[in-house]
């Protein structure tokens, strides 16, 4: 029979793997596998278990929100070991990385969807040496998803992001004067409130990009977005109308693919990776991550 490992955060999003966790093990079970369960207990603690005791398996599962997986890819990635493929059961607040691989918001359906898909090689990103899932992202609301407080997660799920980011607005107003360089070709310069580097279908559960192919979170190149600062009404208007209709290439969002960003500030940046605080950096380097992981989504 084949092993699976499940690193499970119980207290991701609403708490919502404590009460299905033994249906999911139950549908693995039927499937052929026997079944090990870890509960993480506090923060590094996937990174931790999976270095000292990951090998072995045909399967990791990810049981959690977007931190739970990029403590797991930070484990893996640590060791010159070979580990098994992972598959992701979202149980965070939003899952936009789940999201972006076709995997259902209903962890019954997820987990059923994951015992249906087949492992497929993944582009993941490496920040400053650091690993991340699918975003690394500076300036305005990136530092929602870590400054909400976890009880008001439990209580209101994606809700309490939009109550947290309610409070950020005056941060439109605060551009951060940036120079990017992509792929040794492409400059780029000037005035913006927010940054991000990203592969995936969608970032914050408010970017939400028009290619629906999951080619593109295996092709080798990243997306850039880049959001000017709106200095009249006019300019917010315009802004959130391109946000509505997802058109990132334009005077108020660009958007551009690349493998490799070298990003400049004129002042210390935050930097979240994967919605968990990373730091303050002026010069940041990300490239995708030279190592192959596998991950379990469905086919086109």
């Amino acid at each position: 029979m084949r092993k699976a490992l499940f690193i499970v955060n119980p207290n991701a999003g609403k708490m919502v793997m404590k009460e299905n966790l033994v249906d999911i093990l139950s549908q693995f079970n039927a499937a052929g596998y026997i079944n090990t369960v870890y509960i993480t207990q506090k923060a590094q603690d996937a990174t931790a278990y999976i270095t000292h005791h990951g090998l072995g398996y045909d399967l990791i599962v990810s049981c959690g929100g977007d931190g739970t997986l990029n403590e797991i890819l930070h484990g893996i990635a640590a060791s010159d070991e070979t580990f098994a493929p992972i598959a992701c059961i979202p149980a965070g607040t939003v899952n936009d990385f789940a999201h972006s691989l076709g995997i259902p918001s209903d962890i019954q359906e997820a987990a059923k969807t994951i015992l249906e898909s087949v492992p497929q090689d993944y582009d993941f990103g490496t920040f400053n040496g650091e690993i991340f899932s699918y975003v690394a992202a500076a300036g305005a609301f990136t530092e929602v998803s870590y400054a909400t407080p976890q009880y008001l997660k439990n209580m209101l799920g994606k809700y309490a992001y939009f109550l947290e980011a309610s409070k950020k607005l005056t941060d439109l107003s605060d551009a951060i004067s940036l120079k990017i360089e992509i792929d040794d070709e492409l400059v780029i310069e000037g005035n913006f409130i927010m940054v991000a580097v990203s592969n995936s279908k969608s970032i914050g559960g408010f970017l939400q990009f028009k290619d629906t192919e999951k080619s593109m979170l295996t092709d080798g190149r990243f997306e850039l977005t880049l959001i000017k600062s709106p200095t009249t009404p006019f300019d917010l208007q315009k802004l959130i109308h391109s946000i509505n209709i997802r058109e990132y290439d334009n005077d108020c969002i660009r958007s551009v693919k690349g493998k490799r960003f070298k990003i400049t500030a004129t002042k210390p940046l935050a930097w979240t990776l994967d919605g968990e605080y990373a730091g303050e950096y002026e010069e940041v380097d990300i490239s995708l991550n030279k190592k192959r992981i596998q991950l379990v989504f469905p086919e086109e």
